[in-house]
């Protein structure tokens, strides 16, 4: 007989012979130990009471049981569920990187805009730089701007005009002295012309011809004489007098070019200064222009910041949606169960095989991401048992789920 049966004889038997007790004791308990293997029976016959454990399967056309059945469904339904809610996702994060996308390309033109204003800024901040110089040391009668010269040119000019007016007041003082002079030689003569005529009257008196009086004095025209004896003729006397008035005038007008030249220079002065106080709201704009420039590239460099911030976003939503677009593009082709692990062992001591006992013990398995796929025992006397009585020892045999994903073999558990 073979050696892989439940039940094998130990013992011939002659038939209508008597039998040896022991030895249909021992046939007996070798039958109802064989008939242990199989489950309890309903009692409307129809079927076990306990649904019977499917050997493990091995290869294409074997069996499976109710709940492989189950798993591989649920497994599929969980699979497609998740391509679903992957598929979600990758919109989600899909609209997160138009969205990302969109707000680099905002922060980019914000960047742009503020780098283009600091280059204005830049153009503008020189320009005023060149203006202040320009309004401060361009060369004398050089414009500057809307019939305007520079501070330079003012003061210059101030200068040349005090210095004029300063050589007027000389040639004034000149004239002055010189009017003066003549005036008093035109008196001096007068008075002289004066005493000569009161000695000529005087002597008309006593003779009347003037030529028989003697040491006269006698006539003279010439405006430059020493003579302190001779008469001044009219003549003298007219051109001394028009002399005087020509210094008189030439002083009263040295006296107007003097107040001219001051008053220019005045107005030189103010406009020197005019230039100056326009130099210096020139370097003022000029600060203020450097200053808007900095403000800008500080918006510029605060702009860059939250344009890399909002790329760095990007490429992180955009790295998920592709991790996840990775996991639906991966579609689950099949799955199977690997190969068989043992979890929980129950002992049990019984006169009976109490199948639904140990599978209250054993099932189901708590082991995330594997199924229990049947109940493996051992059953056997030991000494001091009872007539009928065994230890059953029983484990539960674990397999793990495993999905085909792009051709590779993946568990669950790990995935």
């Amino acid at each position: 007989m073979s050696s892989d049966k439940l039940y094998q004889r130990t013992h011939e038997f002659t038939p209508y012979t008597t039998a040896d007790g022991k030895a249909v004791q021992a046939e007996f308990d070798a039958i109802e130990s064989a008939l242990d293997h199989f489950p309890k029976m309903r009692d409307d016959g129809t079927g076990f009471a306990v649904s019977p454990v499917i050997p493990e399967p091995t290869e294409d056309d074997h069996p499976v049981n109710y709940g492989m059945y189950l798993t591989g469904v649920n497994n599929v339904k969980e699979n497609r569920d998740e391509v679903e809610r992957l598929t979600i996702e990758v919109r989600q994060h899909t609209q997160e990187v138009a969205t990302n996308t969109q707000a680099v390309h905002n922060n980019t033109q914000t960047v742009l805009t503020a780098e283009q204003n600091v280059i204005n800024k830049e153009i503008a901040v020189e320009e005023s730089e060149n203006m202040a110089r320009k309004w401060a040391s361009n060369p004398e009668d050089v414009l500057v701007k809307d019939n305007k010269y520079s501070a330079y040119h003012y003061a210059l000019k101030a200068k040349n005009s005090a210095v004029a007016a300063s050589q007027s007041e000389i040639n004034a003082a000149r004239s002055e002295s010189a009017s003066n002079t003549s005036a008093n030689f035109a008196e001096q003569k007068a008075n002289e012309a004066n005493a000569y005529a009161e000695q000529a009257r005087q002597a008309a008196f006593r003779e009347n011809d003037w030529g028989s009086i003697a040491n006269k004095p006698s006539f003279n025209s010439s405006v430059t004489s020493d003579s302190e004896r001779d008469f001044a003729t009219p003549k003298a006397v007219k051109i001394a007098y028009g002399k005087a008035v020509e210094s008189s005038d030439a002083a009263n007008a040295a006296q107007v070019r003097a107040d001219n030249a001051i008053n220019a220079a005045n107005a030189a002065q103010v406009r020197a200064d005019n230039a100056i106080s326009a130099a210096n709201a020139a370097q003022v704009r000029a600060d203020n222009a450097i200053s808007a420039a900095n403000a800008a590239k500080t918006v510029a460099d605060n702009a860059i910041s939250v344009a890399n911030t909002a790329q760095s976003t990007a490429d992180s939503a955009m790295s998920v949606a592709n991790t996840a677009q990775s996991r639906v593009n991966g579609v689950v082709t099949d799955i199977r169960l690997g190969a068989v692990v043992y979890g929980k062992t129950a002992v049990i001591r019984t006169k009976e095989f109490h199948y639904d006992i140990i599978v209250s013990k054993l099932w189901p398995e708590e082991k995330s991401g594997y199924v229990m796929t049947g109940i493996f025992s051992t059953s056997k006397r030991k000494t001091g048992f009872d007539y009928g009585e065994r230890e059953i020892t029983a484990s539960s045999c674990l397999r793990p789920v495993q999905k085909n994903i792009n051709g590779a073999w993946y568990t669950v558990a790990s995935i």
